[in-house]
């Protein structure tokens, strides 16, 4: 019934744009233009400009240019061009034609109707950019709008001339010309980015009003991004001498500016013992009839086996080194009753929606009858915080995500923490191109704006993607050092 209805619509619309055709004072064969618009007798194959179109066209009744004006609008409705895009466009095209007036005498050009001559429509274009009566965005306008329709009529005429025969002449003389001087594209190229640069500055001193810290807070996370790679560096050497040397310990401390911080690379035995002798064997996982002791000298000097330990933790600078928090806390571990609250604490403290904290599930659980919390339940029994050497790679490509996202979508650190690699958050979806024919395919991630139960797509770039994807190889990793299978 909606589809009848909008038939219907539709149709009257045409009915009063070919009777208003039918009645300017224009040749026959302008209006029968083949091809495009009408027929004297009925509406031709091709549906006609919008009513609303052909009444601005019929306002200017007198006008010299009518036929071509006419003809440009036929045209232009057999293009891919929005009702709304033609009336503008015509619009535009008519105040030119009309400034024509004005430069034609010095052409002796104004006896022809019939005929648009590029060096007019030139002598335009460079008055209209000196003019003091358009704004810099309407001259630009102005001339995207006749550029754009000029392209497309004159494509349309060569891919028609043909099938005009011999009266492809008088059809050709309707064709607006294309603009060739090389100084009014400059002209126009140096307006708009101008303007360009105007409502960069205009957005800037906006975000600036709205968020006063915004660029310093993102200045900060880049400089932490910065200071978390040294510290993995500072890792990863450590790393390589304790497995080439057989230890099951090894301390190290590398300079973070001013600070020296000091580090240790411990055996899961070291800490295995330490959790015996403070009669802690009780967290063993449900079900495995096992307690620490008996894992006590039987795990390999394998780099899943090696935890890291800040000494000086509460020396360091808690802004600078915040992954320390969030590992303390297990955020980024699956979460286990005897942390839970400790967890869920944070995360609201912090202005994180529990509900939509996804993040814990990216480091995968032990499987070797450990508890899936022992990390952190070594911690808080030792009074120490132990981190998975290897997990470092998962937290620091993630800071590199979280930078990235947040520097490219406008989104904050609550959505952020809310990206899983799962179909029902990242999508692959086809949107039309802005300003030319065919789709371009786009990666969204869906995810919930703090405050809100309702998703929002954020559309993410190429290198946003890539860091995605990076995260992912990474977790499969793990699962193959910890699972032995990927």
């Amino acid at each position: 019934m909606k589809n009848k209805e909008n038939t219907d619509v539709f149709m009257e619309d045409q009915r009063e744009s070919l009777a208003i055709l039918l009645s300017l004072p224009i040749p026959d064969y302008v209006k029968n233009t083949p091809h495009t618009g009408a027929s004297l007798n009925g509406v031709g194959k091709i549906s006609l400009p919008s009513v609303k179109t052909m009444r601005a066209i019929k306002r200017n009744f007198n006008n010299k240019w009518l036929p071509n004006i006419v003809f440009s609008a036929l045209v232009l409705s057999v293009s891919n061009m929005s009702p709304v895009t033609i009336y503008n466009t015509i619009l535009y095209l008519v105040r030119v034609l009309n400034l024509c007036d004005g430069q034609a005498a010095s052409y002796n050009f104004r006896d022809s109707n019939l005929e648009l001559n590029p060096g007019v429509l030139n002598s335009t274009f460079q008055s209209i950019i000196k003019s003091s009566d358009f704004t810099p965005n309407a001259k630009v306008e102005i001339y995207n709008k006749y550029i754009s329709a000029a392209k497309f009529i004159n494509t349309w005429y060569r891919s028609h001339e043909a099938s005009f025969g011999f009266s492809r002449d008088i059809y050709k003389s309707l064709v607006i010309p294309l603009l060739d001087l090389k100084n009014v594209r400059e002209d126009i190229s140096r307006l708009t980015k101008k303007i360009n640069d105007k409502a960069k500055a205009k957005r800037k001193a906006e975000t600036d009003d709205l968020f006063p810290s915004f660029r310093e807070i993102l200045a900060a996370a880049h400089f932490r991004l910065n200071s978390y790679e040294r510290f993995y560096k500072a890792s990863k050497e450590a790393e390589a001498y304790i497995l080439s040397a057989g230890l099951k310990e090894y301390q190290y401390f590398y300079h973070e500016g001013e600070c020296l911080v000091y580090c240790r690379l411990v055996h899961i035995d070291i800490l295995l013992e330490g959790l015996v002798k403070a009669g802690q064997d009780h967290y063993i996982e449900k079900g495995v009839k096992k307690n620490y002791q008996e894992f006590i000298g039987k795990n390999s000097l394998d780099i899943k086996n090696y935890f890291l330990e800040i000494e000086n933790n509460s020396d360091l600078d808690s802004n600078l080194f915040w992954f320390i928090e969030l590992f303390s806390v297990g955020a980024f571990h699956p979460p286990q009753n005897h942390y839970r609250e400790d967890r869920e604490r944070f995360l609201k403290d912090n202005g994180f929606q529990v509900s939509h904290f996804y993040t814990p599930y990216l480091i995968p659980a032990r499987s070797d009858g450990l508890s899936k919390g022992f990390p952190l339940i070594a911690s808080k029994v030792l009074d120490r915080i132990f981190i998975p050497h290897h997990d470092f790679r998962i937290i620091f490509n993630l800071a590199a995500l979280a930078t990235e996202f947040i520097s490219t979508t406008g989104a904050r650190i609550n959505e952020v923490a809310q990206i899983a690699i799962h179909p029902d958050c990242i999508k692959r979806i086809t949107i039309p191109k802005v300003d030319s024919l065919g789709h371009v395919e786009r990666y969204v991630v869906m995810l919930f704006p703090k405050g809100s139960e309702e998703q929002k797509p954020y559309f993410i770039s190429d290198e946003t993607f890539k860091l995605l994807n990076r995260v992912t190889n990474i977790q499969a990793e793990c699962n193959e050092i910890y699972y032995g299978k990927k």
